[in-house]
């Protein structure tokens, strides 16, 4: 996590999995899991232009990568 967003984190569970696409015709299995920010500054990586906290209105607007929103809310993870 430290690598990818700049933050400190504790693993607290996991939550599941998910399989997309990859540019050469394989299959990434992502592997995601629940995390308490422990210290760290967030920041993007040198493969994002972006990182933020939003809440759920703004999350809406943003554009994800399809069945993101989907997943998140079955594995409970989206602010009510």
């Amino acid at each position: 996590m430290a690598e990818e967003t700049g933050l400190d984190v504790e693993v607290t569970g996991y939550l599941g999995n998910v399989q997309r696409p990859a540019p050469d015709g394989a299959v990434f299995d992502i592997q995601d899991y629940a995390c308490r920010v422990k210290g760290g500054t967030l920041r993007a990586s040198d493969d994002a232009d972006a990182a933020r906290w939003c809440d759920a209105a703004t999350l809406a607007l943003l554009p994800v990568v399809d069945g993101l929103i989907e997943v998140l809310a079955e594995w409970d993870c989206l602010p009510r």
